[in-house]
């Protein structure tokens, strides 16, 4: 709905945490940008990581709307090419917002996969979690989902250990001087940790910045031309944004859920490694070939 707002006006538009695959192909719009992973990328990614371990038994549960389906179409995609022994033993599609998970956790726990991946998210993932974990759930399968800042918060002690998950932009899985020091100041003013979407806005704002000062003008058909392939210095390091889509190189951060004594009331994600966009997004090929004439 915003991207079409942002087409008929005009105006530049930055997903910072919206993340569909489809901004950046079938819905393009030449003043939409991402910064944030798509879905392609994380439903991609996380089953790069997840090939590499000795699974061959999956599951997942999903809210039954875009988000959800096109990461898992992109993660069922790419399984099949680098683990053909593979099989997706259950789907589960709650509708989006579920809170109750009492008939779903029996379901997957009968089917035992060995890994369950999951584009729950927020409240509804943090209820999930919460509510498997007296039945063991997590100890016959590893939960691999979105554990941003808020959902470890959310969880607290709850979380299991040992789980594989992977995050947007994990502040504390990034080591760069300008994450460092956007921290601090963070800190310093709302007397807590950055959560992903805060460090995503930020990247976002850097990068229009040096836009604007390169263009030295708001005008937004010229800020277009001028973002397109632009580098820049994010938190996350140097980045750039892909002058076919105005996809940011940006990928996710998996890593195993483990306590941490710096962060006395929740898990973070430790041996934090990242996958990079470029190993996982599509080409520019395939997104010129799906994105509108």
């Amino acid at each position: 709905a915003v991207t079409k707002v942002s087409k008929e006006f005009k105006k530049i538009v930055f997903f910072h945490t919206s993340n569909a695959e489809s901004l950046t192909t079938t819905d393009f719009q030449p003043y939409m940008f991402q910064v944030v992973p798509n879905t392609g990328i994380e439903g991609r990614g996380y089953i790069l990581y997840l090939s590499q371990k000795p699974y061959t038994k999956y599951g997942y549960i999903g809210y039954d709307y875009a988000y959800g389906h096109t990461q898992f179409d992109a993660a069922k995609e790419l399984l099949k090419k680098l683990n053909p022994k593979a099989e997706i033993v259950v789907e589960l599609w709650p509708k989006a917002g579920e809170t109750n998970y009492s008939s779903f956790v029996p379901t997957l726990m009968a089917k035992s996969p060995e890994v369950i991946f999951s584009s729950l998210w927020g409240g509804g993932l943090a209820s999930f979690i919460k509510q498997g974990v007296p039945y063991g759930l997590f100890k016959k399968s590893t939960l691999t989902a979105l554990y941003d800042l808020d959902l470890l918060r959310a969880t607290g002690l709850e979380m299991p250990e040992g789980q594989l998950g992977y995050a947007r932009c994990p502040f504390y899985g990034v080591d760069t001087p300008q994450m460092a020091a956007f921290v601090k100041k963070y800190n310093e003013k709302y007397k807590e940790e950055p959560a992903d979407w805060a460090i995503m806005i930020y990247d976002g704002l850097l990068v229009l910045q040096k836009a604007i000062e390169t263009a030295k003008t708001f005008d937004s058909d010229i800020l277009v031309k001028t973002l397109e392939g632009m580098k820049w210095t994010s938190l996350r390091g140097e980045r750039y944004i892909r002058a076919e889509d105005h996809m940011a190189n940006v990928g996710i951060y998996v890593g195993t859920t483990a306590k941490d004594p710096r962060f006395k009331d929740f898990l973070i994600l430790k041996d934090v490694t990242e996958v990079p966009a470029e190993k996982v997004w599509l080409s520019a090929d395939e997104v010129k070939k799906l994105q509108p004439k």
